[in-house]
């Protein structure tokens, strides 16, 4: 297929890698992130309108595992959103549904600490994690 006004034809491809923006790091999600994660997860707040509780480590352990699984069949690249001066893990975001003949892909699976609410964190990682995509 011919790309449109001189661009060219090929596929958009997303793969695991490190995001980094100024304030924040996106890391592939690993299972040496857990115990940052776990931490991070502890508010009842942030399950409210999610499909699981990731406060629970036996959740937080079998949705480190499917994330892992879905990013080695292509099918989403998770990611653990650090703070990029401590280190710390403030949550997680990632690629899903990703469509590359349409070059389209969403970004979901996004929750963060309740300190971050509020912050330049959140729409910081958005912008790290959207770049990639433009």
């Amino acid at each position: 297929m011919a790309g449109v006004g001189g661009e060219s034809d090929r596929m958009m491809k997303l793969g695991s890698c490190v995001l980094t923006g100024h304030v924040l790091r996106l890391e592939p999600l690993r299972r040496s992130h857990r115990e940052g994660l776990l931490e991070a997860a502890q508010s009842a707040d942030i399950w409210a309108w999610m499909s699981m509780n990731l406060s629970r480590p036996t959740e937080l352990d079998e949705w480190i595992e499917r994330g892992m699984a879905d990013e080695e069949q292509g099918l989403a690249y998770p990611f653990a959103v650090l703070e990029q001066a401590t280190g710390r893990v403030l949550g997680s975001t990632r690629y899903l549904n990703i469509q590359p003949l349409d070059r389209g892909v969403e970004i979901g699976w996004t929750w963060y600490t309740p300190g971050v609410w509020g912050t330049s964190g959140q729409p910081r990682s958005q912008i790290t994690i959207v770049a990639p995509c433009l």
